[in-house]
């Protein structure tokens, strides 16, 4: 993608003139979102061990998490990736429409492959469920209880695929402070929502099952603030024009995605009680109900919502190679 943009790359030992203070500030703004995030972890491995039991943090981590973001890893962030150079390209050549119409397509494409993903993960639950309880080595029970927190942590990929790509638009505009900022009252949300949601829903402490719950929810909650907050943050840097279709977008999605995680699931959960347990049986039912909700977002997006589908194309064009290194100037204000 940086080389269709026009962008050529040449090894030097020093920056041009005026560039090390924006990469410094780049780089002050990543440790910052890394930062917050750290404090995140530290503080739900601690509400695991005040009020989960032995293994709850394990599971958390190394089964829960594991799953949540490989939809993430294999959809949004591939997506948001290739289409940064196009947008970096736009603003570095103050082409500020142009900047508007990508940041538009792109957010909403990103959006949409984020719900396919989580989508595909709520129909998913009870096959990726049962295999991982029978290939697990230790508390079977507690790996087995973790369906509702599955459930409970999918809507935060939408949040997660915003924070990735929003937070990058925001970059491309030099504003590193603002995308900071957003993305660290989301992590922070995830830690005041982990231990409000820890004193609800385990009072009494010592509860691996209700734990796992609390943390999903937590996790949701925060990246669905932060997803939002950097949506205003963009909005503020780059016009009304980088929310263009925005609205139109969630409806869809929060529609087709109820109704494919419900197709999807009750596909599941047919094939599971027909095939019995075991691995392979889980494995082809969750598959199997993960390819229908893909296929209910898909295809109502298609029928209400298909410029998300083919915006990135239409806004594909780019800038003039000979416009692409110059610098606008911007301020977080």
């Amino acid at each position: 993608p940086t080389w269709r943009s026009g962008v050529r790359l040449r090894p030097t030992l020093r920056f041009p003139p005026g560039v090390a203070r924006r990469v410094g500030g780049l780089a002050v703004a990543g440790v910052g979102a890394l930062l917050a995030q750290q404090v995140s972890i530290l503080v739900a491995a601690r509400l695991a061990k005040s009020y989960g039991t032995d293994g709850t943090y394990t599971t958390y981590l190394t089964v829960i998490q594991a799953v949540y973001l490989l939809p993430y890893a294999v959809l949004a962030v591939p997506l948001a990736t290739s289409t940064f150079p196009r947008l970096a390209g736009r603003a570095a050549a103050g082409d500020r429409d142009g900047y508007a119409r990508m940041a538009a397509s792109t957010t909403r494409a990103v959006l949409v492959a984020s719900g396919v993903g989580a989508t595909a993960l709520v129909a998913a639950v009870p096959g990726v469920v049962d295999v991982f309880a029978g290939i697990a080595d230790g508390d079977r029970a507690l790996v087995a209880s973790m369906g509702p927190a599955l459930t409970l942590i999918a809507p935060g990929l939408l949040g997660l695929g915003l924070i990735f790509h929003v937070s990058r638009s925001l970059y491309a505009l030099e504003r590193g402070r603002a995308a900071v900022a957003a993305t660290s009252l989301g992590w922070l949300t995830v830690v005041v929502a982990s231990v409000v949601a820890c004193w609800l829903l385990v009072p009494d402490g010592r509860d691996g099952p209700a734990t796992l719950n609390a943390l999903a929810v937590g996790t949701s909650v925060g990246m669905t603030v932060g997803g939002a907050a950097l949506l205003v943050a963009l909005r503020r840097a780059g016009g009304p024009g980088v929310g263009a279709g925005l609205g139109r977008t969630v409806a869809v999605l929060l529609l087709a995605g109820s109704a494919g995680s419900i197709a999807g699931r009750w596909t599941v959960d047919t094939v599971l009680a027909m095939v019995g347990s075991g691995v392979l049986g889980a494995v082809g039912a969750a598959a199997g109900g993960a390819c229908i909700a893909v296929a209910v977002v898909l295809g109502a997006t298609w029928l209400a919502d298909r410029s998300t589908l083919t915006g990135l194309r239409s806004a594909g064009g780019r800038p003039g190679p000979g416009r692409l290194l110059e610098t606008t100037r911007h301020t977080d204000g």
